[in-house]
């Protein structure tokens, strides 16, 4: 375990950015990777299902090391650090009041009076990195080397596919990497500290996306009860944008799933076999998630403005720990 710790305080210079700025997932392969005969089809899908990312505006480097081994279907380990819950909730509004186009941010800031509180919030080095990018300040990841995730995807021959059709008992890997990306950002299974042996209701701890965790308007839900249904809503429990998972074989922040019927969403907490690729789009509920943690979905493609005010922000607590996450 490694702590480290320090106010972030910075100013910006009034400048307008001559180019659109893209947040980017920057992937490094394992030698599990390269030194497949299909490495190419392989790394290539992992680049593919990195892509759909750009559509944020941050400008933040992801860095994720990606490699096969034995895992269901996939997992991630994930940097995270933490703050007081006063500082994490400045650090989105403070993004909020730059990017007014935001408007699920918009709304989770103005909705945080009604939902979870706790002593200190849990995030993970991107979603951290997205917070403070306006301030030209970047926190390091540490997992394995300094990378802010760690990707494993199952190396069970045939299970996982890469390139190709999809057949019975197979699972398109398009969507388990995303699954993956995620969790990496702060979304997903990975925004959610019910997940994490330190988040047990009553410990103080909660994770970005528990903020907006509600079972009803202004009723904040943050439990195991396998019977509550709490949902994701970034408007304070008046909209219910999808039921967060409560089966303990699966992710807290991942979303409810009772059978292979219907549509497939990228963070379910189980996937379906034979389902032809599919991913994330910039009107999946995922990409909501994202917004009202504090990443923003760029407009269009055009360059942006940026403008500046002389601010402190403090951001940064501890180096918690590496975070494992297997995906049923």
């Amino acid at each position: 375990m490694r702590f480290g710790c320090g106010i972030v305080a910075g100013a910006l210079l009034l400048l307008a950015a001559s180019e659109a700025q893209a947040l980017q997932i920057v992937p490094t392969f394992d030698s599990s990777i390269t030194s497949r005969a299909d490495a190419a089809d392989v790394e290539a899908t992992i680049v593919a299902a990195t892509q759909f990312y750009r559509n944020f505006s941050d400008p933040v480097d992801v860095s994720i090391y990606f490699r096969l081994g034995d895992t269901s279907l996939g997992r991630s380990v994930t940097t995270l650090y933490a703050s007081a819950y006063a500082d994490y909730t400045f650090g989105l509004g403070f993004q909020a009041a730059l990017h007014p186009e935001n408007a699920v941010l918009q709304s989770a800031v103005a909705n945080l009076p009604y939902g979870n509180v706790g002593a200190a919030v849990i995030f993970s080095s991107a979603n951290l990195n997205a917070l403070v990018a306006p301030f030209g300040i970047a926190y390091p990841g540490v997992v394995d080397g300094g990378f802010d995730g760690e990707v494993m995807l199952s190396d069970a021959p045939g299970k996982v596919v890469f390139s190709g059709p999809v057949g019975a008992g197979q699972y398109d890997a398009f969507a388990v990497i995303q699954h993956e990306i995620d969790e990496v950002l702060g979304a997903g299974g990975g925004g959610s500290a019910l997940t994490q042996p330190f988040g047990a209701p009553g410990s103080g701890l909660i994770e970005a996306l528990d903020l907006d965790r509600y079972d009803g308007f202004h009723s904040p839900n943050y439990t195991y009860d396998p019977n509550a249904q709490p949902y994701f809503s970034y408007d304070g429990g008046a909209t219910n944008y999808g039921y967060f998972n409560q089966d303990p074989r699966g992710d807290y922040g991942d979303f409810a799933k009772n059978s292979c019927g219907g549509p497939q969403r990228v963070q379910d907490w189980f996937s379906c076999s034979g389902v032809p690729r599919y991913g994330l789009t910039r009107n999946s509920v995922e990409v909501l998630e994202l917004q009202a943690i504090g990443y923003n979905l760029s407009a269009t493609p055009e360059p942006s403005t940026w403008a500046a005010m002389l601010l402190g922000l403090g951001l940064v607590g501890a180096i918690l720990r590496r975070r494992l996450v297997q995906r049923a």
